[in-house]
């Protein structure tokens, strides 16, 4: 009983011309599918597969258009690599020259001063040994301007102090003077743009050893080998009187 006054409720709020409004909708499709002839549902069919067509041949379009980037984004990145990979090898045949070939201007400015060392003792038997001086002072002096241009430095240990930083002490000589000084330099040092690529090579002063005291025993048995030898004459020269 109660849902069938559940029921009459519901049928109550609907209009009557809501449900004569729906009845027709069906109606109406009821009639069009019946209406329809073969004809017309083909042409419907071939109108909804162009539609498929044109919607796959936009796919495809797409896909051939994203395939391309896709395509020339791997050939770019190739590229790439393959230019990174040249210059590396480039960037260590420079390298490896640069080690090999990098003296080539330094040694260019050394051979200068050969020729002119080889031309100075191409003169030694014919010039006098002053000019021979002269020259030999010139070489010298042209040799230390082409290491100074290549930013190599001498300098000199001769009345300093021993330093084992920039000093390398060959052997160490007595002296009355203070101790730990240069006494004579054999080779100089050198340095590379301030850093130091040979020590100077010297002798170093220390204090002189004291000498021993003289012992006494020496002198009593002296003193008294010469009184025996005394009285042993005395003795001879009694006897022979």
């Amino acid at each position: 009983m109660a849902d069938d006054e559940k029921t009459n409720k519901i049928s109550a709020d609907i209009s009557q011309a809501a449900i004569d409004a729906a009845l027709a909708a069906v109606e109406k499709r009821q009639n069009e599918a019946a209406a329809a002839t073969p004809e017309a549902r083909i042409a419907e069919l071939e109108k909804e597969n162009d539609q498929l067509k044109q919607r796959l041949e936009l796919a495809q379009t797409r896909g051939k258009e994203a395939l391309g980037q896709l395509k020339e984004e791997h050939e770019r990145v190739l590229r790439a690599a393959a230019d990174l990979d040249n210059q590396k090898k480039r960037a260590q045949r420079e390298k490896e020259e640069g080690l090999k070939f990098g003296l080539e201007k330094f040694i260019k400015e050394f051979l200068l001063v050969a020729d002119d060392l080889d031309r100075a003792l191409g003169h030694a038997e014919v010039a006098d040994k002053a000019s021979l001086v002269t020259g030999v002072k010139m070489v010298a002096k042209q040799l230390e301007s082409v290491l100074a241009k290549n930013g190599v430095e001498s300098f000199s240990a001769k009345g300093q102090a021993f330093d084992p930083r920039v000093h390398e002490a060959m052997s160490a000589v007595e002296s009355d003077g203070p101790a730990n000084m240069v006494h004579e330099e054999m080779m100089r040092g050198y340095t590379l743009h301030g850093r130091l690529i040979r020590a100077a090579v010297v002798s170093v002063t220390r204090a002189r050893e004291a000498a021993a005291p003289v012992s006494e025993e020496p002198k009593q048995a002296e003193a008294t080998k010469t009184d025996d030898t005394t009285n042993a004459e005395g003795t001879t020269s009694d006897s022979q009187s």
